[in-house]
């Protein structure tokens, strides 16, 4: 009986963690909404060239190649909170004017100004969570990265289906975008309900914890294989730095390319089949529930299975590529178009965990912002070339997928040769 009640303090955690799921949630829902509305209210209402379309679509992303790092100094000089709230000041003030005025012109500088938002609230919210881990149980750091993904997740998701019920109710999408921004302005009383940093846990403190616990385990050590089974052993480290992080960082930037080319000439190809805008918020919705599955599904595997999960998933792309070269029939765009999910979510799933792992295990965030250079390089340059391309034959944006996805399992397998997997993870279950 005593031992129970020592234990329980245990999963008690010394930082508050509901605001920041809270904020996720809201965000992710706000984004979600807005950049689908937008280019639906551009494709199906205004008519406008796909080719400026494009750029529109590639200014945030590609103002977010450079934004993480600017962000990083920023939440050095006011701290990483503050730095979150200026983020939501400034979506809010980008959102409303990209609704009162579609001068292409206004529309990319607000665009840029969302991208250096999400500079500032992307990586800050995930140093959070890094710097979670650093003083949480095995248990917590799980449950942290669980809540993480599906909180973000569930926004997104959640943006999706109210659109699809606002335009079918409203039959136009500019009412999503009053919506979301609506949201976009009840999100910054959240950002203030955000814990402060040195609440979280004091420096002589977290020392002490740390070297407690390694004096337990130096004492206990001969016990080790005893109590704990291999399984769990495996786990108790960061397993994902047996992955180079550059590895990270070329997944990163294929499936934000990949993604991105499909839902860039999804519309396109739902207007010319004679599909009204709403089904697009309908089947994304299904991409990104897929997503979530993948995301959450791959956490729970062995490394090794990790491994041979990305090398079968980057050979599916390359066929799935091809086969879209060669076919414009509805029925098979749609269901590729949903399938990418389960593929993004699992190399996705894969990425994050490896950029969470170096940066618990080195305190920098160099990890998190490469990670997110190499997504704003994904989301930012494709629009651009893929827009051109829709103007001539969009079927070329194809051959270029299928030859990138090939380059990038070559690479992948050449970067894990010579490292034995079975070294650092439990083989896998038949």
């Amino acid at each position: 009986m005593q031992k129970k009640i020592k234990e329980k303090p245990q999963n008690q955690r010394s930082y508050r963690t509901w605001s920041l799921y809270l904020l996720l949630i809201m965000k992710t829902l706000c984004q979600s909404l807005f950049f689908s509305a937008l280019p639906n209210y551009l494709i199906y209402t205004i008519n406008m060239d796909p080719e400026l379309i494009g750029v529109i679509s590639s200014s945030t992303a590609l103002a977010y190649i450079i934004t993480p790092f600017i962000g990083q100094i920023i939440a050095k000089m006011i701290g990483r909170r503050q730095a979150i709230i200026l983020s939501l000041f400034l979506s809010s003030i980008s959102y409303i004017s990209q609704i009162l005025f579609f001068t292409p012109i206004i529309l990319v500088v607000m665009q840029l100004i969302e991208g250096l938002s999400l500079g500032l609230f992307w990586p800050n919210t995930m140093m959070e969570i890094s710097m979670w881990q650093k003083i949480s149980t095995k248990e917590q750091s799980d449950e942290n990265f669980h809540h993480f993904n599906t909180s973000w997740n569930l926004g997104i998701l959640g943006g999706y289906i109210i659109g699809f019920f606002l335009v079918i109710l409203w039959k136009n999408d500019y009412i999503a975008l009053i919506v979301a921004c609506i949201i976009a302005f009840g999100l910054i009383p959240i950002g203030f309900l955000l814990e402060r940093e040195k609440k979280i846990i004091p420096a002589e403190k977290k020392n002490n914890e740390i070297l407690l616990i390694k004096s337990h385990i130096t004492k206990d050590e001969h016990r080790l294989e005893d109590i704990i089974p291999k399984k769990a052993l495996a786990n108790i480290s960061l397993v994902h730095l047996i992955f180079p992080a550059f590895i990270a960082w070329t997944l990163n930037i294929y499936f934000t390319m990949a993604k991105s080319m499909y839902n860039f000439i999804f519309p396109f190809n739902l207007k010319s089949a004679n599909f009204q805008s709403y089904w697009r918020y309908l089947f994304i919705f299904l991409q990104q529930g897929l997503q979530v599955l993948g995301m959450n599904w791959i956490g729970t595997q062995a490394i090794r299975k990790k491994k041979l999960l990305t090398q079968w998933l980057l050979l599916f792309d390359t066929f799935c590529a091809i086969f879209m070269i060669f076919s414009s029939n509805i029925v098979f765009i749609v269901s590729a178009t949903v399938l990418m999910g389960l593929s993004t979510g699992l190399k996705q799933g894969l990425v994050i965990r490896i950029n969470f792992d170096y940066s618990s295990k080195t305190g920098s965030s160099k990890y998190i912002n490469f990670g997110e250079l190499a997504a704003g390089i994904g989301f930012g340059i494709t629009p651009i070339w893929v827009g051109f391309l829709v103007n001539i034959n969009y079927q070329y944006s194809y051959i270029i997928l299928a030859s990138l996805s090939s380059i990038v399992l070559i690479i992948f397998l050449l970067s894990l040769r010579k490292i034995d997997i079975n070294l650092t993870s439990p083989p896998i279950s038949v």
